[in-house]
């Protein structure tokens, strides 16, 4: 549900799209191996590294940091 959510938020940019879920999926309670699985990468560093980007971009952008609420919220 959230990986879909996050492509639809971010149509153009499937990276950017599933950092986002990275970082909400965590938010949400899961591991990062879990998320890796979801997601399609081979461990869970890749996960925490998505996510920890999205955080700094969340961080760095106001307007960044607005979709990714709205994406949250509609999660």
């Amino acid at each position: 549900m959230i990986h879909r959510t996050t492509t639809e938020a971010f149509p153009g940019s499937p990276q950017t799209a599933r950092k986002v879920a990275a970082l909400l999926m965590h938010r949400a309670g899961i591991s990062y191996a879990d998320i890796a699985a979801e997601l399609g990468w081979a461990d869970h560093s890749s996960a925490w590294r998505a996510a920890q980007d999205a955080r700094a971009w969340e961080l760095d952008r106001p307007a960044f940091r607005a979709v990714v609420a709205a994406v949250e919220a509609m999660t």
